[in-house]
């Protein structure tokens, strides 16, 4: 073959390289079992054990990283979510069964319990989303089309407590925590098929009380709710859009300040969204109603991609090396794993030390380049607590010492010309 004839093929090679680096690696594990819908939900304690659910009540494990599956057991309902903070210990939220929302298991899905009974005020729904942060603390919400609760043990299931969050939202599908105190639910105004909005809901007390963190739009679409979340860094997430109607475009929000604030990003072609899945701050993935995206650049840009099924519903990542993408099938990402290089000698960064602290931190953040700087401290609930500083600094290494009132969790936030970055800092007394 002449180079005037691989001319063609080289640049159709050259075109197709972005894609194959950010949409492939994803491979169908053979083994893994078939639901003509999908799995669900996945929850992995390790990069080798976890375990899947399905709407026909089933609960498959893997102990060798999704070369084998057991089925663990199958019980009435729909099973939605669940949750495993260790290998015995484990929590499946149910749907369309009123006599079962939530079962546990002690020995790793072998035998489970119905303990519906457990939750009060009793619930009228389903069980959308289940977080494990630790054997303690567990939390839930539902449903996907009403009514709205948020749930959670601090005694690791032997009771669980129900708030009722019709004031906030008419439906909730995902909850994330970052520690017993501060987390986000997502959802919807409209529990129906038309007229809602997607909304993101925050918590600082463990869900006693709930702040409005960001309402969508809706433009383009008879209704829309936020679905799933993925949190690749303590700064950056995403949260899914589902919708009906509209022109076949989809939306994915997106927070660069640890879920204080939410911008939406198009994603043209991308549909109706549910599973949605960060590997790092810029690579991901979107799919859940036959349509599958992938972005390398931190959702600017989405391209269309045949590496997983357009069922998947949850994605679990372990660092930026190792996932899982649960569909009809169950879908395993590998990547030689590489020894994070450090940040080049311009990049702006932040740190804080000690952190957690009884009292007073030193906040030390590095410039790549002179210019403007605003330094602010603010509580979960977004409130500014404090401005370090509002002035023009030189390139290199600077410190400001802050010292809280009260205990709690706090975002100190740097924004410059070059970019914005975030920390939490949690005081402890």
């Amino acid at each position: 073959m002449s180079l005037g004839s691989m001319r063609p093929l080289l640049i159709a090679l050259l075109i197709a390289l972005p894609l194959t680096a950010s949409g492939q690696g994803w491979t169908l594990l053979e083994n893994s079992p078939f639901h003509s819908y999908r799995f669900e939900d996945a929850a992995f304690v390790s990069p080798e054990r976890g375990w899947i659910v399905n709407g026909a009540g089933e609960t498959y494990e893997t102990q060798d990283g999704g070369e084998s599956w057991t089925l663990r057991s199958q019980v009435p309902g729909y099973l939605r979510t669940t949750a495993f903070p260790s290998a015995g210990l484990g929590w499946v939220g149910v749907l369309f069964n009123q006599n079962a929302r939530l079962y546990e298991t002690r020995d790793g899905g072998e035998t489970m319990v119905n303990v519906t009974d457990r939750i009060q005020p009793a619930i009228g729904g389903g069980v959308c989303g289940l977080f494990a942060l630790d054997e303690t603390h567990v939390f839930g919400v539902g449903e996907w089309d009403g009514p709205s609760y948020f749930l959670k043990t601090t005694d690791g299931g032997a009771s669980w407590q129900s708030v009722d969050m019709a004031p906030y939202a008419a439906s909730l599908i995902d909850v994330r925590f970052t520690d017993p105190m501060n987390g986000i639910v997502v959802g919807g105004t409209n529990g129906t098929q038309s007229g809602g909005v997607a909304v993101i809901l925050a918590t600082s007390d463990g869900g006693e009380t709930w702040t409005e963190r960001f309402r969508s739009s809706g433009t383009g679409t008879s209704t829309e709710w936020a679905w799933k979340i993925s949190f690749p860094s303590e700064s950056v997430g995403y949260v899914s859009v589902e919708h009906y109607g509209g022109n076949g475009d989809g939306k994915v929000l997106k927070t660069i300040d640890g879920g204080l604030t939410w911008t939406e990003l198009a994603v043209p072609g991308g549909g109706s969204m549910q599973g949605v899945g960060f590997l790092n701050e810029r690579e991901g993935w979107t799919s859940g109603r036959g349509t599958q995206m992938v972005t390398s650049d931190g959702g600017v840009s989405w391209v269309e991609t045949s590496a997983i099924d357009g069922s998947v519903n949850r994605f679990e990542f372990f660092g930026d090396s190792l996932g899982y993408a649960m569909g009809r099938r169950i879908y395993k990402l590998e990547r030689l794993a590489v020894s994070a290089a450090p940040p080049p000698p311009d990049a702006l960064t932040l740190s804080a030390s000690p952190n957690p602290t009884a009292s007073a931190t030193t906040i030390r953040f590095r410039l790549g380049t002179p210019g403007d700087v605003v330094v602010d401290v603010f509580d979960t609930l977004g409130r500014r607590i404090a401005r370090l500083a509002e002035d023009e600094r030189p390139a290199g290494e600077h410190r400001l010492r802050w010292e809280a009132d009260a205990p709690g969790t706090y975002l100190v936030r740097v924004q410059t010309p070059e970019g914005l970055v975030t920390r939490r800092i949690a005081v402890v007394r």
